[in-house]
């Protein structure tokens, strides 16, 4: 796959993604995206595992926004926060920077995109 490619490809993973949690459409997640296994308990599906994703997401911005009196959400997708590594050996590390109503959250995704025949396989996790 050529950089440019996985580049338009990743974007539109990466988007696809945050588009499912901007909108709290964390079902539609596993059509997208796996989420990094030590989110899933010993037993737990994919499903199941970005599920306690989406309660602890939901959590955490209720939570904030009651502390700062301010509506807190994850903005759609701005490319200007997805922080792209270039394909190398099939693989890429790369982040995104979630914001709510412009403003950059506490934390980030982690972002691993593996090459599989034609397509990548998007793999995500949160940083705090």
């Amino acid at each position: 796959m050529t950089q440019e490619l996985f580049e338009e490809k990743a974007r539109a993973k990466v988007c696809s993604l945050i588009s499912c949690i901007s909108g709290g459409d964390f079902e539609s997640i596993s059509s997208v995206a796996q989420i990094d296994p030590s989110w899933c308990s010993e037993g737990q599906t994919q499903e199941e595992g970005i599920q306690d994703f989406g309660e602890w997401l939901t959590k955490q911005l209720e939570l904030w926004s009651e502390d700062y009196g301010t509506e807190f959400v994850v903005d759609p997708f701005d490319e200007e926060h997805l922080s792209l590594d270039p394909l190398s050996d099939g693989r890429s590390l790369s982040e995104y920077t979630p914001t709510s109503n412009g403003e950059p959250l506490d934390f980030w995704f982690e972002l691993e995109l593996t090459e599989e025949g034609d397509d990548l396989l998007l793999c995500f996790n949160v940083n705090i």
